[in-house]
């Protein structure tokens, strides 16, 4: 096989990843598209019920009780809320970590000791103080991470802006992402820069 040869395999083998890439983008804001207009059909009880029950199952998992730093995401809107969550960490003397976008596409975790710790950030959500201290990756134990949807191999669907594939892609803790069963999806097409969960939590455990 000449290098000529060689070198038209790549250039097709190169557009097919490309073709897929923009396939699958397509494909994953469909899924958005989808979910929204399902979650907007859920009743307030069972978005009330659902994310009381997902943070009770977490509260009752073994990694969780071990854990000695725990990061957690800020919910909003109608995301999972971790309220819960991290009252309990708090109660129990656990290292909280929360998200802090510090630039497009970009955050890092920081320390916080109460909710009155948190104020309104750049983007509108509720992060924590400038002044709060830096969680090292290396030492948190747990992480709690949010989604739009996802499946039960662990594939996620988040926003779509990056923040959490690119701040997990090199840590070693375990990653429990928090769905409801009604905004699951059968199969949530992925790229090698999306990072998988280890455990999907959903009010049926």
């Amino acid at each position: 096989m000449g290098l000529s040869t060689l070198f038209s395999y790549a250039i097709l083998f190169g557009k097919e990843r490309s073709d897929r890439g923009v396939e699958d983008m397509k494909e994953k804001q469909y899924i958005r598209q989808q979910i929204k207009q399902k979650t907007e059909k859920l009743s307030t009880r069972y978005l009330r019920d659902s994310e009381e029950e997902i943070q009770k199952q977490i509260l009752m998992l073994p990694e969780f009780k071990r854990a000695e730093t725990v990061f957690c995401y800020i919910s909003v809107g109608k995301e999972v809320s971790t309220e819960l969550i991290l009252t309990e960490c708090f109660r129990q003397g656990k290292r909280v970590g929360v998200p802090l976008c510090t630039a497009p596409g970009i955050m890092e975790v920081r320390q916080i000791t109460c909710m009155d710790q948190l104020e309104h950030g750049i983007y509108g959500l509720m992060e924590p103080k400038r002044n709060t201290p830096i969680v090292e990756k290396r030492e948190i134990d747990l992480g709690i991470i949010p989604c739009i949807s996802a499946d039960f191999c662990g594939k996620r669907l988040g926003h779509g802006a990056g923040y959490y594939d690119r701040y997990l892609s090199d840590t070693e803790f375990l990653k429990v992402v928090l769905c409801r069963k009604e905004l699951l999806w059968e199969e949530i097409p992925t790229d090698s820069y999306d990072v998988p969960m280890d455990l999907v939590v959903t009010e049926k455990g």
